[in-house]
């Protein structure tokens, strides 16, 4: 009750003298993001008493290929990498980054794993994983292991059958710096550091309606980011990852 209670005052000042509108919102994002900012999107449908937003899915790359001729009023999330140079010259003049992030592994807290400083990319290559089935994320581990073939015991969008393998031992899932900051702890998992991760950047692609529920949240988004997650965006992706493992 009293973390809910502060979250509320947190929300309360990013939300600042503005309010998040009372227009229905839509968001166009990828699963990817989706899942990154689902404390997130929890919260801004209590402050916004039910106005719950409109969801819909697209991949990062049909959402780079049409995001231009979908309606204004509409905010497109994304996540971005530097190792994606076309992507990044091709929307160059329209991404804003918000907050930078980092690609990080979440074990059971009696895996092996989580007893380290951190895993390296070829800790990864010998382990079983059980991966969101979604092409961002399959890019980014791909990347990270330098194009070898990562050993995928389960690739599904099924959340909870993820979450069984990675709670059985079996397999090590990912998450992300972001998530790991605003996510409650979890005494059952670890997640830990990669060294040297792969990091990408989350932001707004084009620009919303002024005045529209999309450009409130956007800014909503943008000002929570500056208060509630003031502690993390004052670090740098990577740092302290060799440090120390968190427990969530």
């Amino acid at each position: 009750m009293a973390l809910s209670a502060y979250r509320r005052m947190q929300i309360a000042a990013a939300l600042g003298s503005g309010s998040l509108g009372d227009e229905p919102l839509t968001v166009i994002a990828s699963p990817f993001v989706v899942n990154r900012l689902d404390t997130l999107f929890q919260e801004y449908e209590t402050m916004a008493a039910g106005n719950r937003p409109r969801i819909i899915e697209r991949s990062l790359f049909d959402i780079v290929r049409s995001y231009d001729r979908d309606d204004a009023d509409v905010l497109h999330l994304v996540a971005i990498s530097p190792f994606m140079e076309r992507i990044a010259y091709r929307v160059r003049n329209d991404f804003t980054p918000l907050v930078e992030c980092e690609l990080m592994v979440a074990c059971s807290a009696d895996h092996p794993f989580a007893s380290k400083n951190f895993v390296t990319p070829a800790d990864l290559a010998a382990t079983p994983l059980a991966c969101y089935g979604e092409e961002f994320l399959a890019r980014l581990v791909g990347h990270m292991l330098g194009g070898g073939r990562p050993n995928v015991l389960l690739r599904t969008s099924n959340l909870a059958m993820i979450g069984r393998a990675v709670a059985s031992g079996e397999a090590v899932t990912f998450t992300d710096s972001l998530s790991a900051f605003m996510e409650q702890p979890d005494l059952r998992t670890a997640v830990v550091p990669i060294k040297e991760s792969v990091t990408f950047s989350l932001g707004v692609l084009g620009t919303p309606a002024s005045g529209s529920s999309a450009e409130m949240f956007a800014h909503f988004l943008e000002r929570y980011l500056a208060t509630s997650c003031a502690s993390y965006m004052e670090r740098r992706p990577g740092e302290g990852a060799a440090d120390e493992a968190v427990a969530l």
